[in-house]
């Protein structure tokens, strides 16, 4: 492995994406937030709970947390380096034996005019280890209903769609309308950018003294542990 195919394995080496790069690197929008905590049935597919519980709420845009509970069909895939790209999804997975959450998030919006869910989790095997994963869509609640803290912002639309300097299908905030009550920002951070440099920045931006970062999904490149 030479040149550029091996720089994009090196630690701390942004990635170089396929299209071009949008000068606006992050995108935020302001909103209430609603905080619901309830647990997700026996049986139901977990996307299709969350959609339901965000609109009926009257919101079509939510921050969601998963704890406990089990998973009934588990299918999901994980990061993998791209034949044409630096960075895809692995082929998918689908455990044998049942599976207990161990923690989870969640973006709920709207993807092609419908509602959707782009679902990270980690869980316990059937072995007992750890293993985690990006959430395919046909995944269910499994016999133990799944704890849920759902955060629904009212004033944002989140619409999935491709980017196109990645060309992968990424949530993007749009103003739904201006928040009675701005308590929260939902931001989006394009790649390449420092994390801890660009929450610092939204919070500026938004005027918070000080924030709580939510769970949302997305992925890291190089990170360091202490």
């Amino acid at each position: 492995m030479t040149g550029a195919a091996a720089e994009q394995r090196c630690p701390g080496v942004p990635l170089r994406h396929p299209g071009p790069r949008h000068a606006e690197r992050i995108v935020s929008v302001p909103t209430d937030v609603t905080v619901v905590r309830t647990q997700l049935p026996r049986g139901e597919r977990i996307a299709d709970a969350l959609w339901r519980l965000t609109s009926e709420s009257g919101a079509t845009a939510a921050s969601v947390e998963l704890a406990h509970g089990s998973f009934g069909i588990l299918r999901y895939v994980y990061p993998a380096i791209g034949t044409d790209r630096p960075a895809y999804f692995s082929e998918t997975v689908e455990p044998a034996g049942p599976c207990f959450v161990r923690t989870g998030s969640a973006t709920v919006g709207v993807r092609d005019g419908a509602g959707f869910a782009h679902i990270h989790a980690t869980w316990f095997d059937e072995h007992g280890r750890v293993r985690g994963g990006h959430l395919l869509p046909d995944t269910t609640v499994g016999d133990i209903p799944i704890e849920a803290t759902v955060r629904l912002l009212s004033d944002v639309d989140l619409v999935s769609a491709t980017d196109p300097e990645t060309d992968m299908p990424v949530f993007t905030p749009h103003p739904r309308r201006t928040p009675g009550r701005a308590r929260a920002v939902m931001s989006r951070i394009r790649p390449g950018e420092d994390l801890c440099g660009a929450v610092a920045t939204i919070a500026r931006r938004a005027g918070f003294a000080s924030a709580t970062v939510r769970a949302s999904v997305g992925s890291l490149v190089a990170p360091a542990c202490a």
